[in-house]
Formats: C-alpha cells, structure tokens, sequence
C-alpha cells in the first residue's frame, strides 16, 4: 500500500485510525522513517488515508533527527504522540560490537497536535542503576490503554555486549515519567538457542484485546544484531484479560482494601486466579464501616477457580449501593487478583490496578 521513495527501506510504520478528524481523507494516519521524495533527507514522514489502503504521501520530511526506530500514538486529550529512539553521547558504551559505539539509544518524545508539525524530541526514559551497563533501549512501543487510564509501554530492551534483545513493560501516568518493574523481569523473554527468537525481540505499536486476552504480535531475529545472516519470523505473545499485573496473595492470608469505589456494586465479580487458593469478600461504607450481612463471615468463598468473572456473594443477598459510597475488602489466600469489576444497570465499570501494585500483599 506504500512503498519507500528510494533504494533505502522504509521503517518503522505506525498506522492510527482517527475518527475525530474531520477531514474523511485523514480518517488514517501513517508515521515513518524514510524521504519525503527520492534522493532527499530521510526522516519522519507522514501519510494519510480514507481507508487504510489508498494512501497519500505528505510533501515534506516531518522531522530530521536520527534514529531511524520510532513508534505513534494516540493522546487521549487530542493531538498525537511520537516515542523515538534518540542517541546520546556516552563514553561507557564502548563496546566493539555495536554499530553505534560510543553512543547510547534511549526513549525520546516529540507532540503533535496534526500529526505534521512535531515538537523536538525531549528525552523520557533511560537505563539507570538497576540496569547492567551495556543496557540500552531500541525503542519503545507505547499507547494509552483506556481501561486502565494509564499508558503502557513494551520497552526493546538492547544488550549492546551480546547484540540481543528482549522486551520489558513500562507504564506512565502522563506518558512522559515512565516507570518500569523493580526486578527488570521480562514481558517477552527470547527464545531457546535455535528458535527464532532467541536472538532479537521487538514488538508491534500496541498489544490488542482479544476474546478475553491481551496479544502481542512481536518480530523475532534467531541471531544478534550484528549478525546480518540471520533469519527473522513473526510471533504471537499473549496474557490473560487485565493480565498486565496483579496483586499477589501466597500461604499467609493477606488483606486488600480498596478506595471508596466509583460504580454501584450490583454484578460484582473479580478477575482471579484461586484454583489453589481462597478468596472471601467485605462491603463497608465510605468510612470503612462493614456492612450488616455483606461481612467476611456471610462471604460466599471464591475457591478454586480461574476466572475472569467469578461472581462475589452473600448469604444476605444483592447489596445496592450507588458509587462513591462503599469500598470492598479482600481476603485472600494463595490468589492472583487482577481486577475488580461490577455490571450496574447494564453498565460495565472497572477497578484496575494501578502499575506497579505490592508485589505481596500482606496484613
């Protein structure tokens, strides 16, 4: 549907669909690396279209500044943003290996309201002390997911030493301070020696909800950086529904307490995992008063089961609450709690949780 305008490859597209846009021939837009015309500068280019499939080159390169890795994303307030990869001067990262020695690849920032004037690239995201030296960041698909009113990131993770790559999670409030998880653990670990993904992990834009889990199409390299011999496949990671995270109960029973609650409390369920563990449920009001028979000791126990939607019980029946005015309080047991969800007058409202919760809960 697009190809490069000259010998070089075209990089890094990023498609948006854009229905607020007025104009119906902007319905999509189309970020990416390349010259605006052939034998030009390459760099941030534009396209757009009515339907994904005809498009319609901008005249002019966007913006100039290397590096070539750079992702588009949707503000949910209007306007537009880029993640790039900026390059910084960096003694350190000597290593003789690496294409870029002497230099290190972090996470820039560049707005837009138009998707045609962007701002310089400000710099977001860079390694630091829990990270090894030769750690650098090849970029960096981000989105803002709705759900959670957070804004995720799957961040390329570059071992400038060994040449490979794997991916992390990262999450932002705003999406400018971005913060990782403490133990650095992988969200896409690289594939066994001969696999094809045992050298290099990169992903697509953003991961897509479907029938009840989170997928994560992902490109994979079955050898280093350097190695220019080596072959490529693509890939499908996948977690469970709000799978992003989750509040972790082990032998000793832990206690959760939420926050006075913004929905009414008809068709509350949880997203939990208790096929070996135990959860039993407490309604209070908005001062933290248990209500008379919604108490642990009237809780019908959720136990084991794997569910999205187990429903939360009791022995005195339906409670009817409107928003605001009551808060829920958890016993658990040897239980992954993802979400807490509630159906009130047909309507779906959700309790995420905020990234990174307590990776154990305790008393």
């Amino acid at each position: 549907v697009l190809k490069c305008s000259g010998p070089l490859p075209l990089y890094a597209p990023t498609v948006l669909s854009d229905e607020a846009d007025p104009d119906p021939s902007q319905r999509y837009k189309m970020l990416f690396w390349d010259a605006a015309k052939a034998g030009c500068p390459r760099g941030g280019c534009a396209a757009f279209s009515p339907d994904g499939v005809r498009w319609r080159r901008h005249p002019r390169l966007l913006f100039g500044e290397k590096n070539d890795v750079l992702v588009a994303a949707t503000a949910p307030r209007g306007g537009f943003r880029c993640y790039q990869t900026i390059l910084l001067d960096d003694s350190s990262q000597d290593y003789p290996r690496d294409n870029l020695r002497g230099r290190r690849r972090v996470i820039g920032l560049r707005e837009s309201a138009d998707f045609v004037g962007w701002s310089a690239p400000r710099t977001v995201l860079v390694p630091d002390e829990h990270d090894p030296p030769d750690t650098q960041f090849y970029g960096m698909a981000a989105w803002h997911d709705a759900p959670c009113d957070t804004w995720l990131g799957m961040l390329w993770i570059y071992r400038a030493e060994s040449q490979t790559s794997d991916v992390q999670l990262a999450w932002s409030e705003e999406g400018v301070g971005w913060r990782r998880p403490r133990t650095r653990s992988p969200l896409i670990l690289r594939g066994e020696e001969g696999e094809f993904d045992s050298g290099l992990v990169y992903t697509a834009s953003s991961a897509v909800q479907r029938r009840h889990r989170i997928e994560i199409v992902y490109s994979g390299f079955d050898g280093p950086h350097d190695d220019f011999s080596r072959g490529a496949a693509i890939g499908l990671a996948s977690l469970r529904q709000d799978g992003w995270c989750a509040m972790v109960a082990g032998d000793e029973e832990a206690v959760l307490e939420t926050k006075p609650l913004p929905f009414g409390v008809e068709g509350l369920r949880l997203n939990i995992d208790a096929s070996a563990g135990r959860c039993t449920a407490e309604l209070a009001d908005g001062q933290g008063r248990p209500l008379p028979g919604f108490c642990f000791e009237d809780s019908v126990p959720v136990c084991g089961v794997d569910s999205l939607n187990a429903p939360l019980k009791w022995q005195g029946g339906a409670p009817r609450i409107s928003s605001g005015n009551w808060l829920l309080r958890l016993r658990l047991s040897q239980a992954h709690l993802f979400a807490i969800d509630s159906a009130d007058d047909e309507n779906v409202h959700s309790s995420h949780f905020q990234i990174p919760p307590h990776e154990i809960m305790t008393r």
